[in-house]
């Protein structure tokens, strides 16, 4: 059912199983499952570079929150290349080319983020809650600006040339 799983899941005895399987090997669904997966990645880098830096390193939070921001960009970005969206290692230009086109991908979102956040808030909802509700929407516009925008399979070209 999913190429290089061995296990399926018996449709009768266990259909819900059977069911979360089957939906996970259709090739967007799964694709964006480990984007999310990759996502919960960065974001744990990003939060355990900035708890080491600001709790034993003793820099302000805004200089450690930013060096980890850079630390799970980098982290999405490896992860997604490899895992996510398999677009291989490239090579010289292409490989820098993609890593700046994600780099903007990711930019807007982070902008993208702020205006929703910003809206959100002053519709009167609770920060956490503006907060959970941008990064919804923003999620969304990451997955599928990395899919069209970056990690994009070329017409013309095949394996790691894309």
């Amino acid at each position: 059912m999913i190429p290089g799983l061995k296990f399926t899941p018996d449709p009768v005895t266990q259909p819900m199983l059977h069911r979360i399987m089957k939906l996970l090997a259709r090739p967007m669904v799964g694709q964006f499952a480990r984007f999310l997966m990759v996502g919960a990645t960065a974001t744990l880098t990003h939060s355990l570079i900035l708890f080491l830096l600001v709790e034993y390193a003793h820099l302000k939070p805004q200089i450690g929150n930013a060096i980890g921001f850079c630390g799970g960009v980098t982290v999405s970005y490896i992860l997604n290349s490899r895992f996510t969206f398999r677009a291989g290692a490239g090579a010289g230009n292409a490989a820098n080319f993609r890593f700046v086109r994600f780099l903007g991908v990711t930019g807007i979102g982070f902008c993208l983020n702020g205006l929703l956040f910003g809206l959100f808030h002053n519709m009167g909802l609770h920060y956490l809650v503006a907060q959970l509700m941008a990064t919804a929407i923003v999620v969304f516009w990451n997955f599928f600006g990395s899919r069209l925008l970056v990690f994009f399979r070329h017409p013309h070209k095949t394996g790691s040339d894309a």
